[in-house]
């Protein structure tokens, strides 16, 4: 840990021994390699006997990387030789306890945790409250959005909203796309206005008295109901969501000063990492517990902040502790990517800086140039590359979906003559991987999914199902009929990945069987066909007798079924999590309504158009703490990338709709299939909660979303072009899919193509003056 030659961009950071320090930090720049070591040597030399080090960070990979990390560095100071003398040892190992207990790494959500159950008279809580995380809180939100959906007010006001058109009475069709469209946006929208009512301490009961006015006829008329019944939900269950976790545990620290001081007491030092992504309640918590004046550093990268979009997340706010910070050291060098790429995404900065059209957003990107590791002096370099490795290529007159076909055939070539290169394609939407993957099956390319999981777990939320109906059909169906559904489960969950012919013959002995022999006296059947010494007998006995303890499980509930269920099918950590989700609903669907018998529960599982499950399989897809492998294909969003970096990365779908660069382009917020006063229903929201919170401001905020998402979507494009270590190829196409296409092709009206981003077009230049080089 002391022979570490530190570069000079981390050679002041790790001088710092008290106040507020910023720590800008470029993509690949060792964050968490400096933040480690510094907290270590602070431990050793500057805290004092009862006093801690507190490390906030956002991801639970990232508390087990910290937590790990700094034990590592820690024990190896301290470790024991064989010559040393006893007391030597014992003075070691009493130092070594006393050091790894001087530090805690947690998420902000633990910490809040924390504070409310220390702090029980404080919060007003049971003792024994839970939290909901986003997977339950998307759960409970989706099912009060349902049960308004099924009013007939519900209904009403949910149509009121919709652009009402002649062509929507010739074609029933188009009226269903926008329900569908709007059912969509309309969940996206009160799930983000209910966090932003948190925030702003408007409540149900506030929120009611305001839509009760008379001639109210705002939007937050289709919010409040299911506010009201989210509220009610939670508070029944003994529940707290994130967003009340923190809310909780802020009033509670900054109402008492006892409490506030004992936690600034404790932490000498506060240290929060990837604080681009910290919304303003999360700093005020911070703040409060590193104390006025206290030592608080704060790391992340600006560039890098992008989930404004589905959080209340601002980068604004690690702007202004930059700008406040007793100290700011920038963390410029990366030994990522290569100078060719370093190049790109610096072009990048300079060009949004400074020849952005929409100049109120020039700001999206801070002036912070990557430079790249200096050679020769024993830290590790940047690739180095034969050629120039960066391309762009648009598809004229040609599809998204022809996108997807020529980027699996470059996928293939490049795994042809480079095997051990990781590649990682990058696309908008999750529902753009579906495209993806499905091209990648179809010419035999293995790929890990980031992101669209419904299809990769769909078949075991199909065999949990198939076991409760089969365990519901007992005694209503003839045995004949049961003794298929039985072999039906074992087939495809136990033996699922033996050969197809094999399989086939040796079910066939099974067939005839009584349901109760197969599954109570398995092992005293005598079949002349059976080798009882094959892997496919042994499977079919452990399925057979998983079967047979599910059945005789005595609980009563569905939900614990369930989870009895996944004991026995569970093959990893995500199924396991999976099945603990889906048994959550199932018994929250129980306690609304006792009557719910197994055939419904099997329904409910079942059920494709369940946007629950849907949710919770994209939410477990993200694949926390992954990290690509030597010849490995990832296929994710842009926005799930970050955190990760391959040898070669695609980026698609670069046209000017997904990345704008002015107000005057296409936006996502705007609902094209709404009324045109609730067009942009985000921004009406924003409006109201303003209007409730401060009757004198009134900010323009269809054109300040707008200008958001443009920031937004430029550092997102800095986060896919930082991702990539060697090579880059950026592509985009006239159509958005092939009926498109061929529509335009055809000369149909109202068929437009698409157009090149400005920052495509901005790259290209660049990229193409490179390459002529």
């Amino acid at each position: 840990m002391d022979n570490i030659v530190y570069r000079e961009d981390q050679v002041e950071i790790m001088k710092y021994r008290s106040g507020s320090m910023a720590v800008p930090a470029v993509p690949g720049a060792g964050k968490t390699f400096i933040v480690t070591r510094l907290v270590a040597d602070l431990i050793e030399n500057e805290l004092k006997k009862g006093e801690k080090i507190l490390i906030l960070t956002y991801m639970n990979s990232a508390v087990n990387n910290f937590r790990g990390r700094i034990k590592k560095l820690i024990s190896e100071k301290y470790e024991v030789s064989e010559n040393e003398s006893d007391d030597n040892c014992d003075e070691k190992r009493k130092k070594l306890r006393r050091m790894l207990n001087s530090y805690e790494v947690m998420t902000i959500h633990s910490l809040a945790t924390r504070i409310i159950k220390e702090n029980p008279e404080e919060s007003m809580l049971d003792e024994d409250f839970r939290i909901a995380d986003d997977v339950q809180r998307n759960m409970i939100l989706e099912r009060c959005i349902e049960k308004y959906l099924e009013s007939e007010k519900g209904k009403r006001y949910f149509m009121r909203f919709i652009k009402q058109e002649k062509r929507d009475i010739e074609n029933p069709d188009n009226m269903e796309r926008k329900k569908e469209s709007w059912k969509v946006g309309f969940r996206e929208l009160i799930s983000k206005s209910i966090s932003r009512l948190k925030y702003n301490s408007i409540t149900p009961d506030i929120l009611y008295e305001r839509t009760s006015e008379v001639g109210y006829k705002g939007i937050m008329i289709i919010v409040e109901p299911i506010y009201s019944m989210y509220s009610h939900e939670l508070k029944s269950m003994g529940l707290l969501d994130f967003d009340d976790l923190l809310i909780k545990a802020y009033t509670i620290i900054k109402n008492n000063s006892e409490i506030r001081e004992k936690l600034s007491k404790k932490y000498r030092y506060v240290f929060e990492d990837e604080c681009q992504d910290s919304n303003e309640l999360q700093g005020k918590i911070i703040k409060l517990i590193s104390g006025e004046g206290g030592n608080l550093v704060r790391v992340g990268d600006i560039n890098q902040s992008i989930s404004g979009t589905f959080s209340e997340s601002d980068p604004e706010f690690f702007r202004r502790f930059i700008n406040e910070a007793d100290v700011c050291h920038r963390m410029d060098m990366s030994n990522r990517s290569s100078k060719d790429i370093i190049e790109l995404a610096n072009y990048l900065v300079e060009s949004v800086n400074e020849r952005l059209p929409e100049r109120i957003c020039s700001d999206a990107l801070e002036n912070m140039k990557i430079r790249p590791v200096p050679e020769e002096m024993g830290y590790k370099e940047n690739p180095k590359t034969e050629r120039y490795s960066i391309n762009t290529k648009w598809y004229t007159n040609r599809s998204f979906h022809d996108e997807i076909r020529e980027t699996v055939r470059y996928i293939g070539n490049i795994q042809k003559k480079y095997p051990d290169k990781s590649i990682g394609v990058l696309v908008p939407y999750n529902k753009d991987l579906f495209l993806l993957a499905k091209e990648l099956q179809k010419n035999n390319i293995e790929y890990e999914n980031m992101g669209g999981g419904f299809e990769n777990k769909k078949k075991l939320t199909t065999d949990i199902a198939d076991i409760i109906d089969f365990i519901a059909s007992i005694g209503r169906i003839e045995k004949k009929d049961l003794t298929e559904k039985l072999i039906s489960i074992v087939e495809n969950i136990f033996i699922e990945d033996e050969d197809e012919h094999i399989k086939n013959d040796f079910i066939e002995n099974f067939r005839n069987i009584d349901p109760e022999k197969l599954i109570y006296e398995f092992d005293e059947l005598d079949l002349d066909n059976i080798d009882y010494e094959t892997s496919i007998y042994h499977k079919m006995k452990y399925g057979i007798r998983c079967i047979k303890e599910i059945m005789d499980f005595s609980e009563n509930r569905i939900d614990r079924l369930i989870l009895e269920i996944g004991d026995k099918i569970a093959k990893d950590n995500e199924d396991a999590a999976l099945i603990e989700y889906i048994a959550f609903y199932i018994g929250y669907r129980v306690k609304e309504n006792r009557n719910i018998t197994y055939d419904d529960a099997a329904f409910l599982i079942r059920d494709e158009k369940n946007n629950i499950f849907r949710h919770i399989m994209e939410i477990l897809s993200n694949m926390d703490g992954y990290e690509p492998t030597p010849g490995s294909v990832t296929i994710c969003t842009y926005h799930k990338s970050k955190g990760l970096e391959w040898d070669c990365v695609f980026m698609l779908r670069n046209d000017s709709f997904i990345f704008p660069d002015n107000k005057g382009c296409s936006f996502q917020c705007e609902k094209y299939y709404l009324r045109e006063d609730y067009k942009n229903p985000e921004a009406l929201i924003a409006s109201e909660i303003e209007k409730l919170t401060d009757g004198t401001k009134r900010t323009d905020f269809k054109n300040s979303i707008k200008e958001d998402i443009i920031r937004e979507k430029i550092r997102l494009l800095y986060v896919a072009i930082t991702r990539a270590k060697e090579m880059l190829i950026i592509s985009g196409a006239d159509f958005v899919n092939d009926n498109t296409k061929e529509r335009y092709l055809k000369g149909m009206r109202g068929v437009r193509k698409q157009t090149k981003s400005w920052y495509f077009k901005e790259l290209e230049k660049k990229i193409f003056a490179e390459r002529n080089k």
